[in-house]
C-alpha cells in the first residue's frame, strides 16, 4: 500500500533536492513532464486506469484554478450524496504510482478525478465511456505568469535558467 499523501509529499520535496536540475524533466509522447511528480511509470500505469461513465475528470492546464476547482466540486458531491466529506485524495491521477492507481480503480463511484495531462495522454477509457469532463480555462497571460513564478520557485521543477526558456517563446 502507498504511503500518506502527507509523506509522499515530503519525500517528493527530498527526493528533488538529489535531483539535477537537467534530470527533473522527461519528454513522454512530445510532452514535458516533471520525472519527480510523473515519472514514467505513473504515465505507462494510466493506461490501464478504467473510466467508468459516472466518473468526473477535471482537466486544466497547470495554474488555471485546478485546486480552487476540486474544493468546490468536492463540496458539490457531499452535498449532492449526503455525506459529510468526499474523498480527500488529491485527484491528479498523474500523480499516482502504479499502486495507488490500483486503489483508484477500486474505488466507489463516482470518482473526482483531475489531470495536467496533454488530451491526447489521457486514458481513452474515460472518453470511450463518456466519464463527465470538466474542462478549466484561464486567461493565459495569467496562467504564464503565475506558471513562470511557480517554475522558478518550486523545489522539484526549478529551471536552470527560467529567464531563456520563457523569453524564447515570444
Amino acid at each position: 500500500m502507498s504511503k500518506p499523501m502527507s509523506v509522499q509529499g515530503m519525500s517528493k520535496m527530498e527526493e528533488a533536492k538529489n535531483v539535477k536540475d537537467e534530470d527533473k524533466l522527461y519528454l513522454h509522447e512530445g510532452i514535458l513532464y516533471s520525472t519527480i511528480m510523473s515519472p514514467p511509470e505513473n504515465l505507462k500505469g494510466l493506461k490501464e486506469l478504467e473510466g467508468r461513465p459516472d466518473d468526473i475528470l477535471l482537466v486544466a492546464y497547470p495554474k488555471c484554478g485546478f485546486n480552487w476547482m476540486v474544493a468546490v466540486l468536492r463540496k458539490i458531491m457531499a452535498a449532492a450524496s449526503g455525506q459529510q466529506e468526499v474523498s480527500q485524495i488529491p485527484p491528479l491521477m498523474e500523480f499516482f504510482s502504479p499502486d495507488m492507481q490500483k486503489v483508484v480503480g477500486e474505488m466507489p463511484s463516482p470518482r473526482l478525478l483531475g489531470t495536467h495531462l496533454h488530451p491526447d495522454n489521457i486514458p481513452g477509457t474515460f472518453i470511450a465511456k463518456k466519464a463527465k469532463m470538466l474542462v478549466v480555462f484561464r486567461n493565459p497571460k495569467d496562467t504564464v505568469v503565475s506558471y513562470y513564478h511557480f517554475r522558478t520557485q518550486t523545489l522539484f521543477c526549478l529551471m536552470p535558467n527560467p529567464g531563456i526558456h520563457f523569453s524564447q517563446t515570444s
